[in-house]
């Protein structure tokens, strides 16, 4: 290959990361919005209406996109990596929702937070990505911001565990995400999640469903809309770029789940939080400038 071709290929592959770091930012930006609003429902509604409604609406929004695309039929394989997809978020989400029942939602994030670790961890283990001594320092300077901006209970609540099994689930919904986007179009792989899920937890919702519900459907609707948009957001940045590389970008969820906490929510501000925002940035910023 030339050295101008070399070139244009280079810029190419960082402009490909520029966008997928600065939409995966943006997705965890709005992520927590869903949460926020999910955590104000718990105690009301069922768990099990919750992440119904967000995989039913998010369905629904999404159909006629899928629609208007006259994308070919997806393959067994395809099906059922999405059943399996939809199955790990519905269990990371009830128990991100059940957590809420003891904890605070600052403190959940707490628990929650390690999930772009161990994403970044099978995208190494089984992609075999490379992980850099870059990408290895972002991960630890992302943990120790996490780390200093919530401040972790020595004796966690019930709920803690909760969160830290939430971590466990989303880090490998996270990874699955890599997977499927380097296979169907985002918006199919989508679809398919939605309605799957839709499916799945029909059985678990039914008998919860009555007139009393009325009350909660802005704020169900409202989840519906920022999962669907963020999940678009997050599967087409794993099109652009390595899970490896996406995963420090994840820790940018905590600043905006703590802003969230504090604005919408009430809790107290911490005086950390400015610096581990600052360390969760600077671990972003890391994977930047370096090129895996």
């Amino acid at each position: 290959m030339l050295p101008n071709a070399k070139n244009r290929s280079a810029a190419t592959h960082d402009t490909a990361r520029y966008c997928a770091a600065a939409l995966a930012g943006l997705s965890m930006v709005l992520f927590p919005a869903a949460d926020a609003v999910a955590s104000t429902l718990s105690g009301e509604v069922a768990v099990a209406v919750i992440v119904w409604a967000r995989f039913l609406g998010s369905g629904l929004l999404i159909t006629p996109l899928y629609l208007a695309s006259r994308l070919a039929r997806p393959d067994r394989q395809a099906i059922c990596l999405e059943v399996l997809r939809a199955a790990i978020f519905i269990a990371a989400f009830g128990s991100f929702v059940t957590a809420f029942e003891t904890i605070s939602f600052a403190e959940a994030m707490t628990y929650y937070s390690f999930a772009p670790i161990v994403a970044a961890a099978l995208a190494v283990l089984i992609l075999k990505e490379r992980m850099t001594a870059a990408k290895t320092l972002a991960l630890l300077l992302g943990l120790a911001g996490v780390a200093i901006a919530l401040n972790p209970s020595v004796t966690p609540a019930a709920g803690a565990y909760f969160a830290m099994f939430t971590g466990c689930l989303y880090g490998s919904y996270l990874f699955l995400n890599r997977v499927v986007a380097t296979r169907l179009p985002p918006v199919q792989a989508l679809f398919l999640q939605f309605w799957a899920g839709s499916v799945l937890l029909l059985p678990l919702v039914w008998p919860h469903l009555a007139p009393s519900l009325t009350a909660a459907l802005p704020g169900l609707a409202a989840i519906a809309a920022v999962s669907l948009l963020s999940n678009m957001l997050l599967i087409n940045a794993f099109r652009l770029a390595e899970a490896s590389f996406l995963a420090p970008f994840m820790f940018v969820e905590i600043p905006s789940a703590l802003a969230i906490a504090v604005l919408f929510l009430g809790e107290t501000p911490a005086a950390n939080l400015l610096a581990g925002a600052a360390l969760i940035l600077l671990a972003g910023c890391l994977t930047l400038v370096r090129r895996p």
